[in-house]
């Protein structure tokens, strides 16, 4: 089952690196009508993403079953270089030369692109956290994917475009409308219905359960798959033990016995009971048997009597008369006597039957014979086969407690887990392993979120340095994380072990698109007019969102279902969180300018914003002095 899971993962992930790439291509060339800009821009990932592997290589020398989908994330979440070139295009539809256009782009996108990969790139690293190899091991090579990813963007793709100037012949603007805002939000409506929005998703939160039973992650089309579902409705606990090792053959048949007597566990395997016990007792009495049947002749003796008929009617009588006061006895003696005297060949058969008894008796005697040789029965005498399993080098013996339920399902797993705790706290086995590392999943991934958040939002505030733009970036995030969350539970997603990592990876990449949003804002914003979302950073946004969404959408495409839930899960999440940060952000940014200017704090401005948010979609009026009492 584990080699079939990694293989098809292996597969999945292939395919869907392939769409992804494909998908992002054809994106970029429908974006830019043209080539240059979507081959540049896919060949900067591409080198970013090699950078990557090859890091991944050197440190840790493998991928596992999460890792496996490195390169679909890197497709995914590297794309900084759609950022790059929509600034760039930006000045060079201003009319700035190539270097210029190159040094304006990096004024522009540049901070944004790095603040956005530190915040991607701490997310996948706070996976660290999660004390379980493999999750750890996915956060370390992704991690510092997005940094080599970012770090292309910031070097190869400024020199690949200027050497692509060489063989352009750009005349004149492809776009006037170019420099102009994007018109993406209108507040009066986008408040109201994001109001609602939050309220149904918090509904469908309630929706949610975690499914933590492992093989709903496999692919359905395996075979090892279908005969494990097949174990499970005949069998249910055989695939599923807990381990105890004994230091003595004592103590390992009394573990065997408190095992058998506990109604979790099905039936116990061990070899210690194939050794006889008080041996140094039975030896003197194995020796006496074995000296009287040293005088055993080799061939059955003749009978001393010929089997007659009245005699043994004679014999049957004496029985009967001996047994006074016993009736049942003495009517079967008289009934056996009586069947005798009225079978005419009862002689015959008596005859025979006493022959077959006399070769049995001898054959038996002697199979004794030959058996009970005086000699201690050691574990060297337990078949090859069973002591290679079942007992260790130094003596110690195993025992092997099956369950009796179907150890997938959680429930069942923490009562065995429980039961086999009161016979052997010290037992260890795959249901160990599994229950272990079921709640270090749990408890890590709750830890990598609080990790990341702490580390995204002290980052985020380096970057913006103002109280009231830091929770506005944060805003898209948080809108975007409960919106994921309710439509999950609309739609009958539950969260599981695969999927669970989701959530540290949206705190880093759903805030990208807010801090991009924040500082077109600082950099455009001016007091004598209204701010409206540039429309190249509008159109970078959007392109760098869609190829999140489209190499997470392959992933969903996956035959694996706990990769196929990743991309569900995180298509979901990068859906929301751009659509909050390009939709809902703007608006409230647009609405915070109609507060007054002049002195006020920046935490109380975001409040009003909220205050004012929450009364429109209640249908509440405002009271006149309610913006300038928040002010």
């Amino acid at each position: 089952l584990e080699s079939d899971e990694m293989a098809q993962a292996d597969q999945d992930a292939r395919r869907a690196t392939l769409l992804a790439l494909l998908g992002v291509i054809a994106l970029y060339a429908w974006v830019y009508r043209g080539l240059r800009y979507p081959l540049l821009t896919v060949l900067t990932l591409v080198i970013g993403t090699i950078w990557a592997l090859g890091w991944a290589t050197w440190t840790v020398g493998h991928l596992n079953i999460l890792s496996a989908a490195f390169a679909v994330m890197m497709i995914g979440v590297g794309d900084y270089g759609v950022l790059w070139v929509a600034r760039y295009d930006e000045g060079r539809q201003q009319g700035l030369a190539p270097l210029a256009a190159i040094e304006y782009a990096g004024r522009m996108a540049g901070p944004s692109i790095v603040t956005a990969a530190l915040t991607t790139g701490t997310a996948f690293g706070a996976l660290l956290a999660v004390n379980f190899q493999a999750v750890a091991e996915l956060g370390w090579i992704a991690g510092c994917g997005v940094l080599f990813c970012a770090l292309s963007c910031c070097t190869v793709l400024p020199a690949l475009l200027v050497i692509s100037e060489r063989w352009s012949q750009r005349t004149t603007s492809r776009d006037v409308r170019q420099e102009q805002p994007a018109q993406l939000t209108i507040p009066r409506l986008v408040l109201p219905l994001a109001a609602i929005l939050l309220v149904l998703a918090g509904v469908g939160i309630g929706k949610i359960h975690y499914d933590h039973n492992l093989l709903h992650l496999q692919a359905r089309n395996l075979e090892s798959v279908y005969w494990q579902q097949h174990l499970n409705t005949h069998a249910a606990g055989m695939t599923w033990d807990a381990l105890s090792i004994a230091e003595s053959r004592e103590e390992a048949a009394d573990l065997a016995q408190r095992y058998r007597a506990i109604p979790e566990v099905n039936h116990v395997v061990e070899v210690a009971s194939l050794l006889p016990g008080e041996q140094e007792r039975k030896l003197p009495l194995l020796q006496e048997i074995h000296q009287r049947l040293q005088r055993l002749p080799e061939v059955p003796p003749l009978p001393a009597v010929a089997v007659e008929a009245e005699r043994v009617v004679r014999l049957a009588e004496q029985v009967a008369a001996l047994a006074a006061g016993r009736t049942e006895l003495q009517e079967a003696a008289r009934r056996f006597a009586q069947r005798v005297r009225e079978a005419p060949e009862a002689s015959q058969r008596l005859r025979d039957l006493d022959r077959w008894l006399s070769a049995e008796l001898f054959t038996g005697l002697r199979q004794l014979r030959e058996m009970s040789h005086p000699v201690a029965v050691t574990q060297a005498d337990i078949p090859v086969a069973l002591r290679e399993r079942y007992v260790s080098q130094d003596g110690a013996f195993l025992v092997r407690a099956f369950a009796r339920e179907d150890l997938w399902e959680y429930a069942a797993l923490e009562r065995f887990i429980q039961a086999v705790a009161t016979v052997d706290p010290q037992a260890t086995g795959k249901t160990f392993r599994t229950y272990e590392g079921l709640r270090q999943m749990q408890r890590g991934f709750a830890w990598a979120c609080v990790y990341a958040l702490a580390v995204v939002a002290f980052i985020l505030w380096l970057d913006l340095r103002r109280g009231w733009a830091w929770l506005a970036a944060l805003l898209p995030l948080t809108a975007g994380l409960l919106l994921t969350a309710g439509t999950m539970g609309w739609c009958g997603v539950d969260w599981n072990p695969a999927n669970l990592v989701a959530l540290p990876l949206l705190l880093g990449i759903g805030l990208d698109n807010g801090v991009h949003v924040l500082h077109d804002y600082l950099h455009r914003h001016d007091k004598s007019q209204p701010w409206q979302l540039g429309r190249s950073v509008a159109r970078g946004i959007i392109v760098a969102g869609l190829t999140t969404l489209i190499g997470f959408a392959a992933l969903a495409l996956a035959r694996h279902r706990g990769m196929a839930s990743l991309g569900i899960v995180m298509s979901l999440g990068v859906a929301w969180c751009l659509l909050t940060a390009v939709v809902l952000l703007p608006a409230l940014l647009q609405e915070s300018q109609k507060f007054p200017h002049g002195r006020r704090l920046g935490l109380l401005r975001t409040f009003a914003v909220f205050r004012r948010l929450f009364q429109r979609a209640l249908s509440l009026p405002v009271q006149a002095g309610g913006s300038r009492t928040a002010s």
